[in-house]
């Protein structure tokens, strides 16, 4: 084969990937981001066939190619998305085109379930909730445990739904399978974007409201730096005492024995500095373990518990006017 033969290759991989010559692939057209569906582990041995078929058109077409079944379009593994397959037992199975937002779907039957994979495990008959979420995963939950599941299959993975199974199967070949004696509801919705968790109190907000109260930790201390460098890392906060000697603050919104250590292996670096040496360690959170506390006194660093709404409206004297 010479150069010129690309685009006529690239149309015969084309044709021979279409949907119409090979069920299964699925695709959508009149999106920017044109893609092939195609079930793993299969995708990454077509991947080749479909990169360089697409650097062909691209080097050699003498115009942009129209929407169409011959068009080659993004491969799904960019897209990191779990491929939906549905059955039925009166006829094949029917591929589903993935949305950017599937919908969840909920589902209580009476069910059965089956692991197989690093070990084998097994859930008696009962009835159960199904989670099927738009990431991929499948989750089954008892009327117990609150969020934690029974058992489950983390994304990326295969799921397909018949009318009597749900099975889902992981790249690694692990496979859950969930056997439906009986279903009493199933449901599916479409929830969108979700913000995300914004949590109260995280060592961000404890960091800035410590900036502007540091003599909420302590009477007589006075800022230097939010964020002192050291070769290791930056130290939360440098501060003088009334004695000027020098004190590194480490935050945590829990403390614990890691943070600790992490506070005095920033002291042990600033200690090298002359103008610094020796300095003192205050360790601060809203709440210090046990553990922590006991470790830390041993090393002769202040444990300091501080209360989130107190420090919100602590004085702030850089609000004074006189």
């Amino acid at each position: 084969p010479t150069e010129g033969d690309a685009p006529d290759r690239a149309r015969a991989d084309s044709a021979r990937l279409s949907p119409a010559a090979n069920p299964r692939f699925a695709f959508e057209l009149g999106a920017p981001e044109e893609y092939w569906r195609l079930e793993p582990p299969e995708v990454d041995d077509f991947a080749p066939i479909i990169e360089g078929s697409l650097r062909a058109v691209e080097n050699n077409a003498t115009s942009p190619p129209s929407p169409s079944s011959a068009t080659i379009p993004i491969p799904i593994h960019r897209r990191m998305m779990a491929s939906l397959v549905t059955e039925s037992d009166a006829g094949p199975r029917q591929l589903v085109p993935v949305r950017e937002h599937p919908p969840v779907r909920l589902i209580v039957a009476r069910c059965s379930v089956t692991y197989e994979g690093r070990l084998a495990a097994r859930l008696a008959e009962a009835t159960r909730l199904l989670v099927l979420k738009a990431d991929g995963s499948l989750a089954v939950h008892s009327d117990a445990r609150a969020y934690k599941p029974l058992n489950w299959m983390s994304p990326p993975c295969t799921i397909r739904v018949t009318d009597t199974a749900i099975t889902a199967e992981s790249p690694k070949g692990e496979r859950l399978v969930v056997e439906l004696l009986e279903i009493f509801h199933d449901h599916a919705m479409d929830l969108g974007e979700d913000p995300g968790l914004e949590k109260d109190g995280d060592e961000a907000e404890l960091q800035a409201l410590i900036e502007m109260r540091v003599q909420a930790l302590r009477d007589d201390l006075t800022l230097v730096r939010r964020e002192y460098p050291t070769d290791i890392g930056p130290i939360d906060f440098l501060c003088r005492d009334a004695d000027g000697r020098a004190v590194a603050i480490e935050v945590k919104r829990i403390g614990e024995i890691a943070g600790v250590d992490q506070l005095i292996r920033y002291q042990e670096r600033l200690d090298l500095d002359t103008r610094l040496a020796p300095t003192r360690g205050m360790f601060v959170a809203t709440r210090i373990k046990p553990q922590a506390r006991v470790y830390a006194e041993s090393r002769n660093i202040e444990c300091v518990e501080i209360n989130l709404d107190d420090l919100r409206t602590h004085d702030n004297p850089r609000l004074r006017l006189f």
